[in-house]
């Protein structure tokens, strides 16, 4: 994403940085480490950790849009951000449904992983359309 960014603000590095504070809050986390049961508890909170995120990278993504023109790079590459917005819903769904059952919303983190781990091409064919 950053490839496509020309400018940055305020806002722009206060979300990166919450992004790097959450991330150390989840390396920091406790509890779901495999020496004991899941706790609803623990996993509900790992979920608030991982929402966290999901949310500074969607302030991120809207700071960013917000100084680059509706026709950028950024902006088309970005498109209607349905990873960034899907994530924030399923997390949503999975921090209450931890008290129901901490398995379920263990399979819906790692869905949320899964999602992240393909990679989008939007960026990269943009780019190299550029460069043509």
């Amino acid at each position: 994403m950053f490839h496509a960014v020309h400018h940055v603000n305020g806002a722009t590095l206060v979300g990166e940085s919450a992004s790097a504070v959450l991330a150390v809050a989840r390396a920091l986390r406790h509890g779901v480490d495999g020496r004991k049961p899941l706790c609803a508890v623990t996993v509900a909170a790992y979920g608030v950790v991982l929402l966290g995120a999901s949310c500074a990278y969607y302030i991120l993504t809207r700071a960013l849009l917000a100084t680059h023109a509706e026709d950028s790079l950024l902006a088309k590459a970005l498109g209607k951000d349905f990873k960034g917005k899907i994530s924030v819903v399923i997390y949503l769904a999975a921090i209450p449904l931890a008290f129901v059952q901490p398995w379920i919303a263990c399979g819906l983190y790692v869905l949320v992983a899964a999602i992240w781990l393909f990679p989008d091409q939007r960026f990269e064919k943009l780019l190299a359309q550029e460069k043509a």
